[in-house]
């Protein structure tokens, strides 16, 4: 497909079949897959995204690259949720 648009596509699997799932979705990305994916995982989405685009209650609060997101996300509560505080 051109595109994937996947819910949590790791989530309850122990970590060796989501070592394997990230591998193939790697794969799919370096044949030209573009990937939508929703996670809470933090560390997946580090080592898997290229950008971020970060809601909060039904809101985009941030749409930047992984990197900036991962090192200076602009929104409050980015900043809440990577520090790993519950958002109400």
């Amino acid at each position: 497909p051109k595109m994937l648009f996947l819910d949590e596509p790791t989530s309850s699997l122990d970590p060796s079949s989501t070592q394997r799932i990230e591998s193939i979705l790697l794969q799919a990305a370096a044949l030209g897959v573009r990937i939508v994916m929703v996670s809470h995982d933090i560390a997946q989405a580090e080592r898997l995204a290229d950008e971020v685009l970060f809601l909060c209650r039904g809101k985009i609060t941030e749409y930047q690259s992984a990197g900036g997101f991962f090192k200076s996300p602009t929104s409050a509560e980015a900043h809440v949720f990577l520090a790993g505080q519950l958002l109400f």
